[in-house]
């Protein structure tokens, strides 16, 4: 898209004194696509028994557009940590577009996301 202003100098007469044109581009949304779909989509950070876990949106596959975005929720652990791996839970969101999976990711709060955490985590006894 191009506009044009044409900028009038007042008791000139209504000659122009300068036209300029200038392309201008239309953004569409800034959450399209993720910024690395291979890390999924950041949505939370949280704390889980004394370490700092971040919550990724992880789509699945290439989406149809005429089908619904299906997506789980992968918990990092802090960087450097031996220990703890990343989990994931199963399919949880299903919606009809991008930007609502990634809404409905970020509305969970810090309570529910811990939830979801522990119940992705192995079981402690079976670490054994």
């Amino acid at each position: 898209m191009r506009l044009a202003i044409d900028a009038r100098e007042i008791g000139a007469g209504s000659t122009p004194r300068c036209t300029q044109t200038l392309d201008v581009h239309k953004v569409i949304s800034m959450t399209l696509t993720p910024s690395n779909p291979r890390h999924g989509v950041h949505v939370a950070t949280i704390a889980h028994q004394g370490s700092i876990w971040d919550v990724y949106l992880d789509l699945e596959g290439h989406v149809h557009p005429a089908k619904a975005h299906r997506a789980s929720l992968r918990f990092e652990p802090p960087t450097g940590s031996e220990k703890q791996r990343s989990a994931s839970t199963t399919v949880l969101i299903i919606e009809d577009s991008y930007e609502e999976a990634v809404a409905k990711a970020r509305s969970f709060d810090d309570r529910q996301l811990q939830g979801l955490l522990r119940s992705a985590l192995p079981d402690a006894e079976s670490e054994r």
